[in-house]
């Protein structure tokens, strides 16, 4: 009956923690009996190895990419998953463990993402609460966020994006926006058509659907959100 009573009353935290355990399960399973499914492709070693030689240089104090870059001609800098890694290494240790950990923490994010845009697309909480908690085991996030793969940060920022586009198509908010503005960096980096998909979803639907502002302005405003946005592409290029 306690434990009842607990997520009753912090149902945010009883399915981060839920969530957060039965992705620690997995990986401490898959890393007991050493399962590596056929789909991974070995990127798991190669950002655990490049996540390594990265937190052994930042260990010493060296922070400049190009120079581990010429210490390791391996290390996987093309996009900034590994990097991320490497930093949790050098807070906590350079094994794998602890960057599938951080997986899992990841995991449980894309479960609260999901509770947060049913709360606001008007859900119901009890709703929102069973839908965050059975997209955790969704199979694909299982066994990927239980590997040293960067699809849970993904996801996570996915997620975090498009909760920030049904807030900013209900109300525009100017921090909202710059922080949308900000996270399609990162995503970009990791998966550039998945960033594209979220800002043309940004913006013709903030055209369509918010209200709030006269036809014109709108239209106004679409341009000069559109050119914003996509200065993030040129960002990305330099």
């Amino acid at each position: 009956m306690k434990i009842l009573d607990f997520i009753k009353k912090h149902k945010i935290l009883s399915l981060f923690i839920s969530v957060f355990v039965i992705h620690a399960f997995f990986v401490i399973v898959m890393n007991n009996f050493n399962l590596q499914p056929f789909f991974s492709g070995g990127d798991d070693v190669m950002y655990n190895r490049s996540a390594v030689e990265i937190s052994q240089e930042f260990s010493k104090g060296n922070f400049s990419l190009e120079s581990i870059k010429i210490l390791y001609p391996d290390v996987y800098l093309l996009h900034f998953y590994p990097i991320l890694i490497g930093v949790v290494y050098t807070i906590f240790s350079p094994n794998i463990i602890f960057g599938e950990l951080f997986n899992a923490i990841l995991c449980a994010m894309v479960s609260l993402f999901v509770y947060w845009i049913i709360i606001e697309l008007n859900g119901s909480v009890r709703k929102a609460f069973v839908t965050g908690f059975i997209v955790s085991l969704y199979p694909s996030l299982a066994l990927d966020g239980a590997l040293l793969l960067k699809d849970a940060l993904t996801a996570c920022l996915a997620l975090s994006i498009l909760l920030l586009i049904i807030k900013l198509i209900k109300c525009f908010d100017f921090w909202q926006f710059a922080l949308l503005y900000l996270l399609l960096i990162p995503i970009i980096n990791l998966r550039f058509y998945l960033g594209y998909a979220l800002m043309s979803t940004f913006i013709f639907c903030w055209f369509l659907f918010h209200k709030n502002i006269k036809f014109k302005k709108r239209i106004l405003y679409t341009i000069i959100i559109n050119l914003n946005l996509y200065l993030v592409d040129f960002f990305m290029s330099c």
